[in-house]
């Protein structure tokens, strides 16, 4: 996916100023996605400009919208060695695991888990110890 990002954003051309506007909020959010309070609005309003301004630029540039962009940065984690480790833990709670890459809802992300991943992280771990 980030791979397809790269790609992607050598191709979308944007001001100097609005270059470093993206580029900065994507280091915060590379460097804080787990951080359940991020919230790309407060970036936005960091950065100076509007919501609808913000949205634009981040699009322009990654191809995907703030939010969708944050999710996949979670989504990868979730499915690193680590995560995976975490899920095939038995004794670490599927909530726990939630908590631990970001998401303040464990329905929420067994939803998207599921919808990205064909597989709940339930289905996952029972596949986990059927195949080990």
């Amino acid at each position: 996916i980030f791979a397809m990002l790269e790609k992607r954003s050598s191709s979308s051309y944007l001001s100097g100023k609005q270059y470093n506007i993206i580029k900065d909020s994507i280091s915060y959010i590379d460097e804080n996605y787990l951080d359940i309070s991020l919230d790309y609005r407060k970036l936005a309003a960091n950065s100076n400009i509007s919501l609808t301004y913000y949205h634009k630029l981040f699009k322009k540039k990654t191809g995907l919208s703030p939010n969708q962009y944050i999710l996949m940065k979670k989504l990868n984690y979730a499915c690193n060695l680590h995560a995976k480790a975490l899920l095939a833990d038995s004794r670490i709670k599927l909530y726990d695991v939630c908590y631990q890459v970001g998401y303040l809802s464990p329905s929420y992300f067994s939803k998207i888990f599921k919808k990205h991943f064909l597989v709940s992280p339930h289905d996952y771990r029972k596949n986990f110890y059927a195949t080990h």
